[in-house]
C-alpha cells in the first residue's frame, strides 16, 4: 500500500511540475461574492428564513446529521431514531435494498415521518456511482465512471447520468453521492 501511495504521489507531482504554464493558486483580483443568481423568489426565501427562525436549536442540529441504518422498512427502531434526532438526511446502502417497490416505499415512509416530525423534507441519499458501486441493481447495469470516461463521449456520459437520475427520482431519492474521487 505504501508503494502505491508513493507511486500515485510521484505521478501527481510530475504532472503538476510539468505544466506548461503556471497555474496561480490565488486570483490576481479579489473574488467578490455576488448574490445568488438562481430563480428563488423573495417569497420562497422568506418562507425558508421563517422556517429556520422558528426551529429550536435541537431541530437545527438534527438537520446537519445524516445516518445509515440496517432495516429495509420503516420499523419501530428507525421511526424512534427519526423522532428523537430529526435528521436532515439518511443514506441508503445495499443492505437496505431488496426490490424497487420496497425501496420506493421505504423512501416514501422516510419522507412522511420526516415531514410529520420536523415539517422538513429529508435528504434520501444513495451511492449509485455505476459499475460495481451500485446500490440499486438495474439491468443493464450502469457503467462505471472509468468506463464512461474512457469513451470520451460527453453525450453518452450526460445521457447515462440523466437515466440514473431518473431511476433514482422514481424510487424516491433526492441525492446521489456520485460521481466521487475515492483515494
Amino acid at each position: 500500500m505504501a508503494k502505491f501511495i508513493a507511486l500515485v504521489s510521484v505521478f501527481f507531482f510530475s504532472v503538476w511540475t510539468s505544466a506548461e504554464e503556471e497555474i496561480p493558486l490565488l486570483p490576481d483580483e479579489p473574488v467578490i461574492d455576488k448574490a445568488p443568481t438562481s430563480a428563488i423568489s423573495k417569497r420562497t426565501l422568506s418562507t425558508i428564513e421563517e422556517r429556520i427562525s422558528s426551529m429550536s436549536l435541537e431541530q437545527k442540529v438534527g438537520q446537519v446529521f445524516i445516518f445509515g441504518f440496517s432495516s429495509t422498512t420503516m420499523d419501530k427502531k428507525l421511526q424512534h431514531v427519526m423522532e428523537i434526532y430529526k435528521p436532515g438526511g439518511v443514506i441508503i446502502f445495499g443492505r437496505n435494498v431488496k426490490t424497487p417497490l420496497q425501496i420506493a416505499r421505504l423512501n416514501h415512509d422516510l419522507e412522511r415521518i420526516s415531514k410529520q416530525q420536523s415539517g422538513i423534507p429529508i435528504l434520501k441519499m444513495v451511492d449509485q456511482e455505476g459499475g460495481s458501486v451500485s446500490r440499486i441493481r438495474t439491468r443493464p447495469m450502469a457503467p462505471s465512471a472509468l468506463a464512461l470516461g474512457i469513451t470520451e463521449d460527453n453525450k453518452l456520459i450526460s445521457e447515462t447520468g440523466e437515466v440514473i437520475g431518473q431511476i433514482l427520482k422514481l424510487l424516491g431519492f433526492n441525492m446521489n453521492l456520485a460521481p466521487v474521487l475515492d483515494i
